[in-house]
């Protein structure tokens, strides 16, 4: 990927390529209903996009899931730290049958959708620090 005269490191692109998969895939399984599964994807998307500022930033690829840690060491804004929050839970929740569910359909539902949108935010706030178009 190239942007006027900045190009992105390969391992920078590999995880910027699975994080626009990723909120492809959560968009497609939240209109399928699996909101377990656009709630995951969501997250993995918002932390591969992070990965990847952190790769290009010359942190090297730091091994958390919490997407607040990697939003504050590239130094993203507070309404993204904020998303990271957000989506953090769901790295969890979305993967195991015995975590309990705490939210009846409709909040599920409305859970699923932020955390879509929250991704996407994340993941456009990312492709501007490595200044590729959105």
């Amino acid at each position: 990927m190239k942007y006027g005269r900045f190009v992105l490191d390969e391992e920078t692109k590999k995880w910027l390529n699975k994080a626009d998969s990723d909120l492809k895939h959560a968009g497609n399984a939240l209109g399928d209903n699996d909101l377990d599964w656009a709630e995951l994807a969501s997250q993995q998307s918002a932390e591969k996009a992070l990965k990847a500022v952190c790769i290009q930033n010359g942190f090297g690829l730091i091994k958390t899931h919490d997407l607040t840690i990697l939003a504050r060491k590239v130094k993203a804004p507070l309404d993204i730290v904020q998303k990271g929050g957000l989506l953090n839970p769901f790295y969890t929740s979305a993967r195991y049958p015995d975590v309990e569910e705490l939210m009846d359909a409709e909040a599920n539902k409305e859970a699923a959708k932020d955390a879509v949108k929250a991704a996407k935010a994340i993941l456009q706030w990312c492709k501007k620090q490595l200044k590729l178009k959105t």
